[in-house]
């Protein structure tokens, strides 16, 4: 019998007979492992708790390539080898990035009104100091960039302590 001579009935028992086999076909067990606090473990291991956990979150998806209005050049942050060299004289201003809600960045706006030097303050909970922020590398607040003249980054520091110990040793050198 050709494929052009069959039955209607003789189509359901076919689609019946590959209906059963897609019923009864077993795979094997995928094990799943993931990031759990700081490390990788599979899941199956994990306490109910977390498991649970894992049910809520959402894979993210990143694309291969931004639009062009997200999309832009990413200025590579210059930052000097040896903190001893920074020269105090050499900075022409500043840029403060910093956050509304970050615990952190009042001190370094104190420090940095104590310093004396003319810099802009930059709050990335807006669209404009954001995107500044991403343009420039900036991944944490506070940070502040220090320029030369030229407008060239000769320094960057991301806390208090980075800020103090830099300035320190520029005094001592003096």
């Amino acid at each position: 019998m050709k494929n052009t001579d069959m039955t209607i009935s003789d189509v359901e028992k076919k689609l019946e007979a590959l209906g059963m086999e897609l019923r009864n076909v077993r795979g094997t067990t995928t094990e799943v492992y993931t990031r759990i606090v700081g490390y990788y473990r599979s899941v199956k291991n994990w306490n109910r708790g977390k498991r649970e956990e894992y049910n809520y979150r959402t894979a993210y998806n990143v694309p291969e390539k931004l639009p062009e209005t997200q999309a832009g050049p990413v200025e590579t942050p210059t930052v000097i080898e040896n903190e001893s060299s920074m020269n105090v004289s050499r900075i022409a201003s500043y840029q403060y990035f910093y956050r509304t809600t970050c615990p952190n960045c009042p001190p370094v706006k104190s420090y940095l009104s104590e310093l004396g030097f003319s810099g802009n303050d930059i709050n990335v909970d807006m669209d404009e100091g954001y995107n500044l922020a991403g343009n420039l590398a900036v991944c944490a607040t506070p940070t502040v960039i220090f320029r030369n003249a030229k407008g060239e980054e000769i320094f960057r520091a991301s806390n208090l302590q980075e800020l103090v110990k830099s300035f320190e040793k520029e005094q001592a050198a003096v």
